[in-house]
C-alpha cells in the first residue's frame, strides 16, 4: 500500500497528499514532453545526416 493511497481523516493531509499527487503528474508530463521533444530533434538531425550533400558551386582560378 502506497502512503498517497493511505486513507487519512486528516483534511490538511489529504490536500498536501492530492497536491503531491498532481506535482507528480505535472512533472510526468514535463519529463514526457522533454523526452519527446529530444526524440523529435534526433530523429531531424539523422534525417538531416542522411540527405545527400547539395551541389555546390565552385570557383574556377581566374
Amino acid at each position: 500500500m502506497s502512503l498517497l493511497e493511505d486513507a487519512s481523516d486528516d483534511p490538511e493531509e489529504r490536500r498536501r497528499q492530492m497536491e503531491a499527487r498532481e506535482a507528480a503528474q505535472n512533472l510526468g508530463a514535463v519529463i514526457g514532453l522533454a523526452a519527446g521533444a529530444a526524440g523529435a530533434a534526433a530523429r531531424q538531425h539523422r534525417k538531416e545526416l542522411s540527405k545527400p550533400d547539395e551541389p555546390q558551386m565552385k570557383q574556377s582560378p581566374g
